[in-house]
């Protein structure tokens, strides 16, 4: 895994948390809820499906670019 300096994983986002920082989620549609308390009745629930992870000091500092 430390070929790549990005990655697109599958939650649970922490499970590379050594070698990668967390850059962003993406959320999606996991299922359909009711709440008759409510308007709408009816509403989708979002949980987490893609994580996008980059490789610790993959980034050289300011310092070094130039």
């Amino acid at each position: 895994m430390l070929v790549f300096s990005h990655l697109l994983t599958e939650p649970p986002c922490i499970r590379m948390e050594r070698s990668h920082l967390l850059l962003d989620k993406v959320e999606g549609f996991d299922r359909m809820a009711f709440n008759f308390k409510r308007f709408p009745f009816v509403f989708p629930v979002m949980s987490t499906k893609i994580c996008i992870l980059e490789r610790r000091n993959w980034r050289k500092p300011d310092k070094e670019r130039t």
